[in-house]
């Protein structure tokens, strides 16, 4: 960590040691910063605003909400995986969903089980999360379920899944603390770190909603309070506390579709908070994420509701029964069909009848088959991968 470039810090080095061998850590100041506020600033969290308040209109007027929630959680779970290194495509992962197994041919390289069954984890992760929040507030141990749902199953550097780290940890490319980018709090702060950053989340301030989901996120990221996951665990936090602020109906937006695609200014934002107190720097690109995932959920979340129109007017032509619609809006849970699934889905019916249908299905050119066997054949819907993908 060059501790040269702490030139105003928005808090203080101080002594820490890995490995029994002493090193500089940076210790936050306890939130909430003083920040002020430009007109050029204010004018960013009116666009943001905007893009949310038009995101959560369709949200609420959706006759069904399945066909974006499903999908964008998915699409989430993918893109934020992406930022850690896990490389899984939407398509991967329903395929996985589907059949707990790794189907190749969905992509130009076929992931591990170990990597879909991360990505996997983050979509149970969130479910877990909005179903947490409807009774419970955004709190230090709901945010220890979450990280122990996250890392089930997977690799843990400690297996500690749910609890706080115990030892220190360091932020780099390499596992060499010489080489860190940024050393985070020592475990004897976290503490009281942590507990004022629950305060700070329950108790509220004079700033906007979205500038308070900013140094929540910057603050979360710099404590690092988990020895493995704390960028997916920070960047699921935002979704999750814009419905308990009534910013959104439902999980809709999420930041790592842009986070992920400027993620060099992500990482230089968040370390020039840290090292000279960069605050409107970072809070301008955090609304401008807003904005662009707002708008660009928004035009996904038309196209996917045109083309469930298309499909269900085309079904009513045919006057086709109740299950081929039934499926029709499966489709957009998970665009990925097989037989055994299909049986499922509408009630455990007889092979030749989900055949049947499935057949339909093709017959009217929304699915088609995938793969040369000719046993245990697959169907994706093509057009829901190309509007989340």
């Amino acid at each position: 960590m060059d501790l040269s470039s702490f030139t105003q810090p928005s808090g203080r080095l101080v002594d820490t040691s890995i490995n029994l061998v002493p090193y500089r850590a940076f210790l936050p100041d306890p939130l909430p910063p003083d920040i002020s506020i430009n007109w050029e600033l204010s004018s960013r969290i009116s666009a943001a605003d905007r893009a949310l308040a038009e995101l959560a209109g369709i949200g609420h007027r959706l006759k069904n909400p399945t066909l974006l929630l499903v999908p964008f959680v998915r699409r989430e779970a993918v893109l934020s995986s992406k930022i850690e290194g896990t490389r899984t495509l939407f398509s991967q992962l329903v395929a996985y969903e589907t059949t707990k197994k790794i189907i190749p041919g969905l992509g130009p390289s076929t992931p591990s089980e170990e990597d879909v069954l991360e990505v996997y984890n983050y979509v149970k992760t969130m479910e877990l999360g909005v179903d947490l929040i409807k009774t419970q507030p955004v709190d230090l141990a709901l945010i220890r379920k979450l990280h122990a749902r996250l890392l089930e199953g997977v690799r843990s550097e400690t297996g500690r899944l749910g609890y706080f780290r115990d030892h220190q940890n360091f932020i780099g490319q390499q596992r060499d603390p010489d080489q860190a980018r940024f050393i985070p709090p020592p475990v004897e702060d976290l503490d009281g770190l942590l507990k004022n950053f629950e305060s700070y989340i329950s108790s509220g301030n004079r700033y906007p909603p979205l500038i308070r989901l900013a140094i929540i996120h910057y603050q979360f990221e710099t404590i690092h309070p988990f020895m493995d996951g704390n960028g997916r665990i920070g960047r699921l936090i935002i979704p999750l506390l814009m419905i308990k602020w009534n910013l959104l109906p439902s999980p809709l937006l999420y930041l790592s579709g842009f986070l992920e695609q400027h993620r060099q200014d992500y990482y230089d934002k968040l370390m020039a908070v840290r090292q000279r107190s960069a605050w409107q720097e970072w809070i301008d690109f955090f609304l401008k994420g807003v904005e662009v995932q707002a708008q660009d959920a928004f035009k996904r979340s038309i196209k996917l509701d045109t083309l469930y129109q298309t499909w269900f007017d085309q079904a009513v032509a045919r006057d086709m029964p109740a299950n081929v619609m039934k499926l029709i809006v499966l489709l957009f849970e998970n665009p990925f069909l097989t037989i055994p699934r299909v049986q499922a889905l509408l009630g455990n019916v007889t092979y030749p009848t989900a055949r049947s249908n499935v057949d339909k299905l093709v017959d009217m050119k929304i699915i088609e088959p995938f793969g040369e066997g000719r046993y245990d054949k697959k169907y994706i819907a093509s057009k829901v991968f190309e509007i989340i993908s």
